[in-house]
């Protein structure tokens, strides 16, 4: 499945894997917005952003990185 402007749905969540997308991340969490709100922020929803966590420790530290 294709999204506007030719990237792959699948492929999104490549741009969360590097250190610049991890920091994005890692930015809204210790601005104190929760995972949905994070997910929708990035322009996916809140159970593909979980998904993204379960498969990606990367990701999964850099939403969690603002928790208390």
């Amino acid at each position: 499945m294709k999204r506007k402007g030719g990237d792959s749905i699948n492929s999104k969540y490549q741009e969360y894997l590097t250190e610049k997308g991890r920091e994005k991340l890692a930015s809204y969490s210790s601005m104190g917005y929760d995972v949905a709100a994070i997910a929708k922020m990035i322009g996916v929803s809140e159970k593909t952003l979980l998904l993204w966590c379960s498969k990606y420790p990367e990701i999964n530290a850099a939403i969690h990185s603002g928790d208390m």
